[in-house]
């Protein structure tokens, strides 16, 4: 994403926040390449679900993209959505 859509996104999160009777918007945006998800500041075991939308096509090395965000599920779970 450009750091123009990333504005995008945030300026809505309130708006999805509320809509969805959350407390606290339960989503995070990050920059980095889909590569090296494991340079991000993301707890291990943490995530319910996965969303790629489609950049894991553009992707060379598909696996090393997919193994870290499995590493990211919490234990059981298999929710990655491309």
């Amino acid at each position: 994403m450009t750091d123009e859509q990333l504005d995008v996104a945030r300026t809505h999160q309130d708006h999805h926040r509320d809509a969805y009777g959350y407390a606290k918007s339960n989503v995070e945006f990050h920059k980095e390449s889909i590569e090296r998800l494991e340079d991000l500041p993301l707890d291990l075991t943490s995530f319910d679900v996965i969303v790629f939308n489609c950049v894991v096509n553009l992707a060379t090395d598909k696996l090393e993209v997919l193994r870290p965000a499995f590493n990211l599920l919490k234990a059981g779970r298999v929710d990655v959505f491309l």
